[in-house]
């Protein structure tokens, strides 16, 4: 068994233990009673001493002494989550790693510019930089030309064509982020010195059985070097990671990749099918550890008004109700108002302002457990996100198709929180 298939199973059987909290959903916190239901009694016992959000943020990572079952469930998390993990490199290993596989450095000792590229923002500017970098080392290797799957409005493509003089396929299934892409393509060839001849934009669908080798032969007829083509694809969303990696094993002439996936929640099953992540618990897993611990992570109010409202629409008799995004949150009456009329209750059973502030305050003693309850599913994320992307890493190992392969944390977390990526040769 491989050390990556080793920490897949410590971490699955984790998510077992603890898979009526990572499944559940704050809608039901107080109608279900979560707190009891999902929380082992012993950790529930010492919760029950902390008062506040900002407490646990003090104690999460505190002394065995003084929360011994929070510290022993803080240090299995740390032990699993890829940030930790010893199997994950990181984006300053590249040059190494890179080394070992006989890649040309070139690229990659080129300095990221605190300016930002046109048009992005700069999060998306920071992130095309080291893409693009990485995505033409790889390109360089076998004189290839890139793929650039879900390429959006084509912020990678068109710099891996600028700066690398590398030609683009920049291929995306939305009409409009499409015709976005043309749009900024003819506002930047009025520019001197620029290369967006090497770019072709492409609306299609990709999967496995896309014909990559046709698409480039047409699109590229003087691209006469080799038939070699590198695939990558900055934040793919859902199932198209899932595409994008079979893609790369199926066919022969796509040489390399570098993928970075997000939008765990759309994909519908695990590569390898090993997995059976619940669509809740593949939601968590899209939430950012970093950027809750460095916000002092307190609860939404909507968080907590959607709950005490569940209490509400049970004493109506009504279930299984969605309410959507949009509601005030200026008090918990006027949110429940404007919730009953979205969903369409008649105006004549809307309980008075009265009898819902009544209701709301004796649910009221809910939200600090609530805080506590959700910064755990929080922390239970970041090992949910290690089991999806051990899940890609294995099914590469597995397929005897890859040379070399690696699981990197290209971003900042606090930048992007996405930050992983994988990069495999063949």
């Amino acid at each position: 068994m491989s050390l990556f298939s080793e920490h897949l199973e410590k971490v699955a059987t984790v998510l077992t233990s603890y898979q009526a909290l990572i499944d559940s959903h704050l809608v039901d916190f107080i109608t279900e009673n979560l707190w009891d239901q999902c929380l082992p009694k012993s950790l529930r016992n010492e919760l029950e001493t902390l008062s506040s959000n900002s407490i646990i943020n003090a104690n999460f990572y505190g002394q065995e002494s003084t929360t011994p079952e929070l510290y022993k469930f803080c240090k299995l998390i740390n032990a699993l989550s890829l940030d930790k993990c010893n199997l994950v490199y990181d984006l300053r290993d590249i040059p190494d790693l890179f080394l070992e596989w006989g890649i040309d450095l070139k690229n990659l000792e080129s300095k990221i510019h605190n300016s930002r590229l046109d048009f992005m923002n700069a999060k998306k500017s920071y992130e095309v930089e080291i893409v693009a970098r990485i995505t033409s080392s790889l390109a360089e290797i076998h004189s290839s030309a890139v793929i650039d799957a879900g390429a959006g409005k084509g912020y990678l493509s068109q710099h891996i064509s600028e700066k690398y003089k590398i030609p683009v396929l920049a291929i995306d299934s939305s009409d409009i982020a499409h015709r976005g892409a043309i749009r900024r393509q003819n506002i930047l060839q009025k520019k001197p010195n620029q290369s967006s001849h090497l770019v072709h934009h492409l609306a299609q669908r990709i999967d496995e059985f896309t014909e990559f080798a046709e698409l480039a032969e047409k699109y590229f007829p003087t691209w006469s070097l080799s038939e070699n083509l590198t695939l990558t694809g900055l934040h793919t969303c859902g199932s198209l990671g899932h595409s994008v990696i079979k893609a790369f094993l199926k066919t022969d002439c796509i040489k390399s990749l570098c993928l970075v996936t997000c939008c765990y929640h759309l994909a519908e099953t695990s590569l390898g099918g090993k997995l059976n992540i619940s669509k809740n618990a593949k939601m968590l897993a899209q939430q950012s550890v970093q950027r809750s611990c460095q916000n002092e992570y307190s609860l939404s109010p909507t968080l907590h008004y959607r709950a005490v409202f569940q209490v509400l629409l049970h004493s109506l008799g009504m279930q299984d109700v969605k309410v959507g995004r949009g509601a005030p949150v200026d008090n918990f009456v006027t949110y429940a108002k404007w919730a009953l009329n979205k969903i369409g209750l008649d105006p004549t059973q809307i309980p008075p302002d009265n009898v819902i502030e009544e209701l709301y305050s004796s649910h009221e003693s809910f939200k600090a457990k609530m805080e506590l309850f959700q910064t755990l599913r929080i922390q239970l994320g970041s090992v949910i996100e290690s089991a999806i992307l051990l899940d890609r890493i294995i099914y590469l190992e597995d397929s005897k198709v890859c040379s070399n392969f690696a699981l990197v944390r290209l971003f900042d977390p606090l930048i992007s929180p996405r930050c992983y990526g994988i990069i495999a040769i063949k």
